[in-house]
């Protein structure tokens, strides 16, 4: 937990996060399907690499794709539903990634606080990852946020910046550079 939290740059590789998208959808098949939970992806063509720690990168995903899940447990089968989408943010300078969920969305009261540590809307939650997701994001020279969709459920959005060379090899999910 410490080495998430500690201050400093990322020592990190070129990656593909369309490839991390996929990772953690075959990582999370098992429970999507105990969940009743569909999942589908719109991924974006040819899009840039990033760069940063495939880890970490990977259990930001995780924890929105389970956030995701637990917002919707208590929602009919046919409306679990989950989208994670990339694509290019900020005219060519980030990649994104949205995960939205078909649940009851973020009460706008809580909304400023679902980032602060030990806030929790679960009644078994710690109240640690989204802060600990946000850190993360930040050590990448990212951001994370939050949006209530406009039929129901949350989005949750982040944006890291673009590789700086396209000529560091880039990470793929069997852990090859390319």
């Amino acid at each position: 937990m410490q080495l998430l939290l500690k201050k400093g740059e990322v020592q990190g590789h070129s990656v593909c996060i369309n490839e991390v998208v996929q990772d953690v959808l075959k990582l999370m098949r098992s429970e999507l399907i105990n969940q009743n939970v569909r999942a589908d992806f719109k991924l974006a063509r040819n899009l840039p690499s990033v760069t940063g720690d495939l880890v970490q990168l990977q259990q930001v995903l995780l924890n929105l794709v389970v956030n995701a899940c637990d917002a919707m447990a208590d929602c009919d089968r046919s409306e679990r539903r989950l989208l994670i989408r990339t694509g290019i943010e900020n005219e060519i300078t980030a990649v994104i990634v949205s995960v939205t969920d078909r649940g009851h969305g973020i009460p706008e009261e809580e909304k400023a606080r679902v980032f602060e540590p030990f806030f929790t809307t679960k009644a078994k939650g710690m109240g640690l990852g989204l802060s600990v997701c946000r850190t993360i994001i930040a050590a990448h020279r990212g951001e994370l946020w939050a949006t209530n969709n406009a039929d129901c459920g949350a989005t949750f959005h982040f944006t890291l910046p673009i590789a700086a060379s396209d000529k560091e090899p880039v990470i793929t999910n069997n852990g090859l550079a390319q």
